[in-house]
């Protein structure tokens, strides 16, 4: 990285996020250890929903890609969904822990999702960053395929990542998905923790980040869990420590892991700074899931 790059990158974590001197010899050599490489992050209600720390967000990211990361945001919007169906007479429908999405489900979850992912587009711009959409449309980023057997229920589950669109764009722009795929014509709706996951894993990426509203994962005796190593989570799955909305999410990270993601985070986004505090940070703020815990004290390295 040039000196340039890292002395702006000190000079605003010190002026505008409020780094002492020694949080800032914390900070920057994860920033030179994490140039060039690809960070995947699933954007919840936590952050779509966070007013004034939405736009913090954005900063973080925009910083984020400033000093040379490359960053791939992937978003759903199911509290928004599930508003917009109520105020068209519809009542969401979960089966098996799913939206279930009939055709006027999926229609409105089309039409929400692309606004979502224009208004997430505009954020970052306006916080002097630089990003590409990728609304649903056929012949998406994501390629799918029906996730059951009910012909009128159109969640699906991903079959492949168009790696190569995401590549060509990685270097100059921050990637902005939103979890609708694609097969035969057909538009899916997919969990957006499934599409980042899968995202993560085509393109081997440094770190998967799943923003949520909770700050992590507990262990078996109640406390929060900082690192669980992939061995120590599926005790916890097994011994239903983990569960309810949770499983999923943890099983996104495992399998993340397994097609080559070097680690996987949980962490609250409801909370301002909790991006750049955990990818930052000796002892971050969430809890990561690794395959096996490393000699160095670096957390997150």
């Amino acid at each position: 990285m040039g000196k340039v790059v890292l002395l702006e990158a000190a000079k605003r974590l010190s002026s505008e996020f409020g780094y002492t001197a020694l949080q800032l010899r914390e900070a920057i050599p994860y920033i030179r250890e994490f140039q060039g490489k690809t960070m995947v992050v699933k954007i919840g209600g936590s952050v779509l929903h966070a007013g004034t720390s939405q736009r913090t967000f954005f900063e973080d990211v925009v910083f984020m890609a400033h000093v040379g990361v490359r960053m791939i945001l992937v978003h759903g919007g199911s509290r928004q969904l599930s508003e917009r169906m109520r105020r068209e007479g519809l009542e969401p429908k979960v089966q098996s822990g799913e939206r279930y999405t009939d055709r006027p489900t999926l229609d409105l979850a089309v039409e929400v999702f692309s606004e979502l992912n224009a208004e997430i587009v505009a954020g970052i711009s306006s916080a002097s960053g630089k990003a590409v959409g990728f609304p649903a449309a056929i012949g998406g980023i994501v390629r799918t395929e029906r996730k059951g057997t009910d012909p009128n229920n159109f969640v699906g589950k991903v079959t492949a990542i168009d790696t190569e669109r995401i590549l060509a764009l990685r270097d100059a722009y921050i990637s902005v998905i939103t979890c609708i795929g694609s097969s035969n014509q057909t538009l899916f709706n997919i969990n957006a923790d499934e599409v980042a996951g899968a995202i993560a894993g085509a393109l081997r990426a440094e770190k998967l980040i799943l923003l949520t509203d909770v700050d992590g994962v507990r262990d078996g005796h109640g406390n929060f869990a900082s690192t669980l190593t992939l061995r120590q989570t599926k005790t916890l799955l097994a011994s239903k420590v983990i569960s309810s909305g949770m499983v999923p999410k943890v099983n996104v990270c495992l399998a993340a892991l397994r097609a080559g993601v070097h680690k996987t985070h949980i962490i609250n986004g409801s909370k301002e700074g909790s991006l750049l505090c955990e990818v930052l940070t000796d002892s971050g703020v969430g809890t990561e899931i690794v395959m096996r815990k490393a000699a160095p004290t670096r957390r997150c390295a």
